[in-house]
């Protein structure tokens, strides 16, 4: 197989690759085929399926109790400076 027809299915395969990594979809025979012949390729994905792996660990920590309290203090000085603005005269 040439260089560049090699290049050309890496190119191809690669707007695959997230979503096979993140088994959206499945991986076509074809892809499978090039990640068999593909150092590069099959290195990628590899990496691509442990980001996602360590991904779906992850647990979003929750907020502090004071987080709601900050932001809405945040909310309500944003909103007062926006009336304020709009109440002022133009020159």
């Amino acid at each position: 197989m040439s260089r560049r027809t090699t290049t050309m299915k890496c190119d191809h395969l690669r707007g695959a690759m997230l979503n096979a990594a993140a088994k959206l979809i499945p991986s076509p025979p074809e892809f499978q085929r090039h990640l068999g012949i593909c150092a590069k390729c099959s290195s990628e994905f590899d990496e691509l399926r442990k980001t996602i792996d360590l991904l779906d660990e992850w647990a979003v920590p929750n907020p502090s109790a004071r987080f709601d309290e900050g932001l809405r203090a945040k909310l309500a000085g944003a909103k007062q400076s926006s009336s304020r603005l709009a109440a002022s005269p133009t020159t």
